[in-house]
């Protein structure tokens, strides 16, 4: 990237990140440390009154126990979402740090939306290896206590903290949980394990029928989990499986993409991505829509540490999807080019935020400064013919040091009526009246401030 260029770009972001940015709320955990908004997730509709609503988790939330974590959730209504959290769960168990990562989708097929939610140091008196626990949706919202719990199959295997229900992956017509446990011993230490548990009109069922290992020593394979949507146009989604070393670079990351089928998945990937970097740390975050609107869902694959001569701070790389699948190389690398950003350290997709029937991208970059000061922000982009937009739209920074801010992003659907999906953003050291207990941030009305010609720019690697 060339000087000129980057000096351009600097300049439009600073003059971006003072733009209004649509009605704004505040969530708060109100317990110090709790990094509240680590888990954060669009759950659908839990109760079946037709509106959509929104989980929190707070990993390291104590109240009683010592960083037991908790789980929030906020429900929609006509006037948008309650500005207090209408059901919660704690796990009651030192270290257990539920909350970690949440999961939503239909696993028994009533209907109605379930949640799941991780809990990476849970002890069920055999080991602390983990648990997942798994809340059903109903009419009448959800329970008081879990109705199914799974745990792992080893101790000190961090079983839950990665976590998806990626959708329906073998056609049976029920949605299905993928759990990740990166620390998992299997040929060497911290392999790592991603689980598939297929849904049924029970529930999920309590033993994985398919299991995938890390390779490589130290590789944490499971790290993340998401479900991709359709890339390869056979009408099922796919699932995503990442890793924080094992790739074709020292501590650099990749992805695993297993495409769904009537069969299940296979043992063995469709898809590798990675970007051959150094610490690059690709992988923290993954997910994907369809940019460009050809029908293919495309994947959108974070390395928040990725430096090169051309791009530092981190990048997002977008790997099209195609009746052939994916390609080896991806076709953008988007870029913020500000040291020390941490731009890709979450992302999320499949979303349209501006109206024009193409998906969007939102990334989080928890180091990017405002004011000098670390403090974090998410950056929108939108979807266009040829791709992403290489130049962010807008920028969404809180004004706060050290705030983490773009820690975890999600799109929400529309939560306000107006047409276009609202969005979600957490600030996991936000103070509030609690030192660092963490905020969210929900975002609606973003129909309100579109200019689709305020930059009409694509670029490839």
């Amino acid at each position: 990237m060339s000087q000129p260029f980057r000096t351009a770009l600097l300049a439009a972001l600073t003059a971006m990140a003072s733009l209004t940015h649509g009605q704004s709320s505040t969530f708060e955990a109100d317990r110090a440390n709790a990094s509240f908004g680590f888990g954060l997730r669009q759950l659908g509709d839990v109760n079946d009154d037709g509106f959509l609503d929104l989980a929190v988790g707070a990993h390291k939330y104590s109240n009683g126990q010592s960083e037991e974590g908790v789980v929030f959730v906020y429900l929609g209504s006509a006037g948008g979402l309650s500005t207090t959290p209408d059901w919660q769960y704690e796990s009651n168990l030192t270290d257990a740090r539920l909350g970690v990562s949440i999961a939503a989708g239909d696993l028994n097929g009533d209907g109605i939306d379930d949640l799941a939610a991780g809990a990476l140091g849970y002890d069920d008196g055999t080991n602390s290896g983990g648990a997942v626990l798994i809340f059903h949706g109903s009419s009448g919202g959800l329970p008081n206590t879990p109705d199914q719990t799974l745990h792992a199959e080893q101790a000190d295997s961090l079983f839950g903290r990665g976590l998806a229900i990626p959708g329906d992956l073998d056609d049976d017509g029920f949605e299905d949980l993928a759990v990740g446990a990166p620390d998992f011993d299997a040929a060497n230490s911290n392999n790592g394990r991603a689980s598939l548990y297929p849904g049924s009109p029970a529930g999920v069922a309590t033993t994985p029928t398919w299991s995938v290992d890390g390779s490589s020593l130290d590789e944490q394979f499971g790290f993340e989990l998401a479900g991709v949507g359709d890339v390869n146009g056979d009408g099922l989604p796919e699932l995503a499986v990442t890793s924080r070393d094992g790739g074709s670079a020292v501590r650099d990351g990749h992805a695993e993409v297993f495409f769904g089928s009537a069969a299940g998945l296979s043992p063995a990937p469709s898809a590798i991505l990675d970007l051959n970097t150094f610490e690059a740390n690709t992988g923290w975050s993954i997910g994907g829509g369809d940019f460009n609107g050809d029908g293919y869902s495309d994947i959108a694959l974070g390395a928040h540490q990725f430096d090169s001569s051309d791009h530092v701070g981190g990048a997002v790389a977008i790997f099209p999807g195609g009746t052939g699948g994916l390609p080896g190389a991806p076709s953008q690398l988007l870029n913020i080019d500000v040291a020390d950003a941490q731009f890709g350290v979450s992302l999320a997709a499949g979303e349209d935020l501006d109206g024009d029937g193409l998906d969007d991208l939102v990334v989080g970059a928890q180091g990017y400064p405002e004011n000098a000061v670390s403090s974090g922000a998410a950056f929108i982009f939108h979807g266009h013919a040829d791709g992403i937009e290489s130049i962010p739209y807008d920028v969404l920074t809180y004004g706060q040091e050290d705030a983490r801010a773009g820690r975890r992003v999600e799109l929400l659907g529309d939560l306000d009526g107006d047409g276009t999906s609202d969005l979600a953003v957490s600030a996991t050291r936000f103070t509030i009246d609690q030192s660092q207990e963490g905020a969210v941030f929900v975002h609606t009305g973003f129909s309100d401030f579109l200019f689709d010609d305020r930059f009409q720019s694509t670029s490839s690697p």
